[in-house]
């Protein structure tokens, strides 16, 4: 038997009702995890599911592995096996293992991260910059996350400035020949199969009787297709989430998913989970006031479980993002418990002056959200050595290691190599054939190495072992060994060395490793068994990053208009998201917060005076403390800034799938006195064509007066930016 005396009157229905699809709205802090689990160790020790008749799906696999803990927990003497807890992309991956050749995968497929990816569209769109490729392979993955194809119809509006169909199209063809899947595939091409072939489908529907989502708020188009097209008419539907806390739009999802649910589906029943059982009674007042601004949403309450009252989150004014920082790390200090406080901000791009003023005052802190073990140099090259002993046509990772050390094989060689589409080992070897000497040799060595790994891995060695000896035998050991930098030198090899005792943990064989890299692909955030958010010291992170998580104390930073909300003119939809971040950031602390911001921040060289943000306007002033009073009368003040400040920093438009909005340098400069100086204005009419070293060409489409100073727009391919004419760093095309 299950416990349930443990559960408030909410949580307990939606534990007990096997009668309804249900849509449980779980406000911040409610115990969804709690309820969820608590609804599987039911229905599993009462009969009424066997445990593979069971699905539950999230979105990362910490929250996976947790769920299953909880369970194992409730029922310790059960036999669990078949209960299927995974996030969506692993429940995809597995899949297409199985059926997978019917979506023109075969069972060894490697998956694709985002870097892969854009290595492989630079291969077939040759012809534009990094960056402007990153903005193609987004789109294309936010094309797929919406089950599109370069054949659907508009497809090009998803990015006008670009021939994206063709791009699209030829990317799509270069990753059929390599035999691999990107990310968005393993939902896209899932979900295609369920809904094209009645005998994958019938099987899981006939399997699973319960399928429950966790975070259903962050769900996009082709998720919310594959429940649909996994449910069939006898099963049970559980969807867990608020849509206060849907903030991953960038990512593809779409809140409509949970505002939709009981449209949707047939026969559902909505229960609130309104209780909190993580923040302070203050604490709430003050995010409650703050979301009930937004009109799309369920209304609900929030309301603290055990009353406890707390202080109100104080507000900090700062003159400088500098002295902001100086203040919260002197307040950290003072407070102690590191462990258990959290700075947040929304972009990384703000975290130097935290990092800074904790390193002066020695506190120890961590970086949530900064260069993964897995995205390093190093580690990508030796595991794309492995990735090409899985897949023999994997032509990014052959790109990236073939000739790395150099062995004599360039650019041309490697293309030349690369057009027989045929096994790339065959290839290499009809190569060292007739290349020139050094190239020929080159290969021969590469060949040598690759075929002993192979040999290894067919009789079922250890994988560390197997890579141990490719890094020696290939030269990459000995090529990050040479750094003439001491200190890169130690860390390259010592993180090679890591990657080595991983895997050493990881197996033995082919299947060993396919599933280390399948693993590795769907959640590169964790090195072995460590996870970075573990380890001591003040938490680091943005607010997207934080989702999730709970501190004692908590420090909302840089709560300023230009930065949350970040752009100049937003939509409705897209300044709600931006308030759902900051509700979702102040919800993290259990029980002290703080806001903060600043009047002036320097970035990208330039001086920005910001008013606060126009969402503490929507928190009356009595749940405030601190310089609460501030906050009025610096929203004032902005009309009564000198005439000589001119200095903004904007935001380049957002497209679907950016992870962060992107600063770009608007270039509005204090006026020079160029004009005492003897230099000649230079002046600029509408219609002008210009170019700006940080924007390329662009056109002048206004001009308007702003006290002694003329200020002039400008529209670029993707951005607007304004300047003070007189010292724009313009030059007229």
């Amino acid at each position: 038997m299950i416990d349930l005396s443990s559960l408030n009157d909410e949580q307990r229905e939606a534990v007990l009702d096997f009668d309804h699809n249900l849509l449980i709205l779980a406000c911040a802090g409610s115990g969804k995890t709690r309820t969820i689990t608590t609804k599987i160790a039911y229905a599993i020790s009462e009969g009424i599911m066997k445990p593979y008749q069971i699905l539950a799906v999230t979105f990362t696999n910490r929250a996976a592995a947790e769920m299953r803990e909880r369970v194992e927990a409730m029922l310790p003497d059960m036999n669990l096996d078949g209960l299927e807890m995974r996030t969506f992309h692993s429940f995809g991956a597995y899949l297409l293992r199985r059926y997978g050749e019917r979506a023109g995968l075969s069972p060894s497929f490697c998956i694709y991260d985002d870097s892969d990816s854009l290595s492989l569209l630079s291969t077939v769109v040759t012809t534009l910059d990094k960056r402007n490729l990153r903005e193609i392979q987004k789109t294309i993955a936010n094309a797929k996350d919406k089950g599109l194809s370069p054949d659907s119809p508009g497809i090009d509006s998803m990015l006008p400035d670009y021939d994206f169909r063709t791009a699209f199209r030829k990317y799509e063809e270069a990753l059929a020949i390599s035999g691999n899947a990107d990310f968005a595939d393993l939902i896209c091409k899932s979900t295609k199969l369920l809904q094209s072939d009645e005998e994958v489908s019938g099987y899981f529907r006939r399997r699973f009787r319960m399928i429950l989502v966790d975070e259903y708020q962050d769900s996009n188009r082709m998720q919310f297709e594959m429940l649909r097209a996994l449910a069939g008419p006898d099963t049970l539907l559980v969807t867990v989430g608020d849509d206060d806390q849907s903030i991953y739009s960038f990512r593809g999802a779409e809140i409509e998913n949970i505002l939709t649910f009981a449209s949707s589906f047939d026969n559902v029943r909505e229960i609130k989970l309104e209780k909190n059982y993580r923040s302070t009674t203050q604490i709430l007042a003050a995010a409650a006031a703050l979301i009930s601004k937004n009109k799309a949403r369920h209304k609900k309450s929030l309301v603290s479980a055990d009353n406890a009252s707390g202080a109100k989150p104080s507000v900090l004014f700062s003159l400088t993002g500098t002295s902001e920082g100086d203040r919260v790390a002197d307040l950290i200090r003072g407070f102690g418990d590191y462990d258990n406080t959290a700075i947040l901000y929304r972009t990384n791009a703000q975290s130097q002056i935290f990092e800074r003023a904790l390193t002066d005052r020695r506190i120890p802190y961590k970086v949530i959200g900064a260069l993964k073990f897995y995205e390093r140099e190093e580690v990508k090259d030796a595991l794309a050595f492995l990735y090409l002993l899985m897949n023999h046509r994997d032509q990014v990772s052959f790109r990236r290691i073939i000739n790395k050390p150099a062995r004599g094989i360039g650019n041309a060689k490697i293309q030349q190599i690369l057009s027989e589409d045929t096994d790339l080992m065959d290839a290499l070897r009809a190569f060292s054939e007739k290349g020139a000497r050094n190239a020929k040799e080159g290969a021969l060595l590469f060949l040598a190495a690759w075929e002993k790994a192979e040999r290894s891995l067919a009789a079922d060695g250890n994988l560390g072992d197997i890579l141990n000896d490719a890094l020696l035998d290939t030269g990459l050991y000995d090529l990050y060994n040479s750094d003439p930098d001491r200190a890169t030198r130690i860390t390259k090899t010592e993180n090679l060395g890591e990657l080595v005792s991983v895997l050493k943990q990881a197996g033995c064989g082919r299947a060993s490793l396919s599933l280390f890299l399948e693993k590795l692909t769907l959640d590169n955030t964790v090195l072995g068994d460590k996870d970075p958010r573990d380890e001591s010291g003040v938490t680091l992170m943005t607010m997207h990053n934080t989702k999730g998580l709970e501190f004692n104390r908590v420090f909302v930073t840089g709560v300023e208009d230009e930065i949350i909300p970040g752009r100049h003119e937003e939509s409705l939809s897209a300044t709600e998201e931006e308030r759902r971040i900051l509700y979702v950031a102040m919800t993290r602390a259990r029980k002290s917060l703080y806001i903060s911001y600043a009047a002036q921040r320097m970035m990208w060289g330039h001086t920005d005076y910001h008013i606060p943000s126009r969402f503490l306007m929507d928190i009356p002033e009595y749940l405030l403390g601190g310089d609460a009073a501030s906050i009025s009368a610096s929203s004032r003040s902005r009309s009564s800034l000198p005439s000589h400040v001119g200095d903004t920093i904007r935001y380049k438009p957002r497209t679907a799938l950016s992870s962060e909005p992107l600063w770009t340098p608007g270039n509005v400069v204090v006026r020079r006195k160029s004009a005492e100086n003897g230099t000649k204005t230079q002046t600029f009419k509408v219609g002008d064509k210009v170019r700006s070293e940080n924007f390329g060409i662009g056109t002048v489409t206004g001009r308007e007066k702003a006290g002694v100073n003329t200020i002039i727009s400008v529209s670029f391919k993707n951005s607007t930016a304004k300047f003070v004419e007189g010292s724009a760093k313009l030059e007229k095309v």
